[in-house]
């Protein structure tokens, strides 16, 4: 495995990562929206179910970054892992 096929993996991962957490930010807020109740993912983002015309309210989590740097690790290590595999077979 080269050297720029584990940044490509890192950046992919990164990128990825970044992704998921505003999809889960944007489901979060589907979910309070339709319910009418707060809905809060530990650390990531809190969601505060509004009234009439404010439909929801969002705060970023105080660990936003520590989620970040979680999952982009995951990420990584899961498409490298993934790399080596495919390299063996081959």
């Amino acid at each position: 495995m080269t050297v720029l096929r584990t940044i490509a993996i890192a950046l992919t991962s990164i990128i990825l990562s970044a992704f998921l957490l505003v999809a889960s930010t944007i489901a979060s807020v589907v979910v309070a929206t339709a319910s009418g109740k707060d809905v809060v993912v530990p650390g990531l983002v809190e969601v505060t179910a509004g009234d009439g015309a404010e439909l929801a309210s969002v705060s970023a989590g105080d660990r936003f970054l520590v989620w970040f740097a979680v999952v982009a690790t995951v990420f990584t290590v899961a498409g490298i892992v993934w790399l080596r595999r495919r390299g063996r077979r081959a």
